[in-house]
Parts: structure tokens; C-alpha cells; sequence
């Protein structure tokens, strides 16, 4: 990971999450739209979650982090484009193993990766 991811990440640690996905029942979460760090305990999740992202007209300038905290068992979170409002050439995220993340950011028409760890 370069030193701007390195230290993107160290700026926003577990007291700088926004939204804790760990309720086991979890198969679709929906997130609002906004700036927003998103953890997600891969212990706790359903089986293959989906995490959909907020439309991307009304996210314009929005940075979204969505990290995988933990994970033992098979399972992985699939962050989505928003079905009513999608976003230009989305390609779907899997985060299936701890330490994996994605930053996006939205320019009101596209979702773009601006980096991806792989643990």
C-alpha cells in the first residue's frame, strides 16, 4: 500500500467509524448519503452481504471508506452500485478477507476507486 493509503487509513480508525455493519441477520444494507467510514465485522455478517452504495447524483463530493475489520469464516461483503440512481461503469467491490478496504469517491455521476487494499 502506497504511504497516502497507509496513512488514509490510519487516520480513520474504529473510534472514527460512522457505520458498524455486525448484526448477523445482515444480508442488505442500504447507506445514506454523505461522507461516511464504514467497518465491517466479517465475523458477524450474513453469508455474501451486500452494502449498497447511496445514489451517486445526490453523493456528488461524497467520500465513502468501507473496510472489512475481521473476518474467519467464508463469507464476503459486496459493496453495489444504488439500482435508481447508478453510477458510469461501476464494477462491483468484494471485501472477503480482513484488512481489505475501498475508498470511494462520487463527482456526481460516477462512483470512482480512488484505492483498494488487499490484505
Amino acid at each position: 500500500m502506497s504511504q497516502l493509503g497507509r496513512g488514509l487509513f490510519a487516520a480513520y480508525g474504529q473510534d472514527d467509524t460512522d457505520v458498524l455493519l455486525n448484526t448477523a441477520a445482515l444480508l442488505v444494507y442500504n447507506l445514506a448519503p454523505g461522507s461516511q467510514v464504514v467497518a465491517v465485522d466479517g465475523d458477524e455478517i450474513g453469508d455474501d452481504a451486500e452494502i449498497f452504495l447511496p445514489g451517486v447524483g445526490e453523493s456528488r463530493g461524497s467520500l465513502v471508506i468501507i473496510r472489512m475489520d475481521t473476518i474467519q469464516a467464508a463469507k464476503t461483503a459486496t459493496v453495489k452500485d444504488n439500482a435508481q440512481q447508478t453510477s458510469v461503469d461501476w464494477t462491483d467491490q468484494v471485501l472477503a478477507v480482513a484488512g481489505e478496504a475501498v475508498v470511494l469517491l462520487s463527482d456526481g455521476t460516477t462512483w470512482h476507486l480512488l484505492l483498494e487494499t488487499i490484505a
